[in-house]
């Protein structure tokens, strides 16, 4: 994968830990910073649909920024939530800690 394309899925359970690679953004990413979030219940599809998801951000500067996160409805993606990494997201160099909700 090109450093234009990065795209990654992240997996989130409810119930269980599970470990998921680090994503890393440049500076000179430049709306290119894509990730998918699917969302399970000990491992069981949830059904999420109408559901509002949100991912909040510390950057390294300590400010907080939010977005809303959107419901894929299409192909193979359903119940699967899509981000796109706005230049907000990843304007500092440093360490971004973040949380869904």
């Amino acid at each position: 994968m090109s450093n234009l394309d990065k795209k990654y899925t992240i997996h989130l359970d409810l119930i269980n830990d599970v470990q998921n690679r680090k994503m890393k953004f440049s500076l000179s990413d430049n709306e290119t910073s894509d990730f998918y979030i699917k969302i399970t219940k000990s491992m069981e599809k949830v059904d999420l649909t109408n559901k509002a998801v949100r991912l909040y951000v510390i950057k390294p500067n300590k400010n907080l920024i939010y977005t809303t996160i959107t419901l894929c409805k299409e192909g193979n993606k359903t119940n699967v939530f899509y981000c796109d990494l706005s230049n907000d997201f990843k304007n500092i160099k440093g360490l971004y800690y973040a949380q869904i909700l």
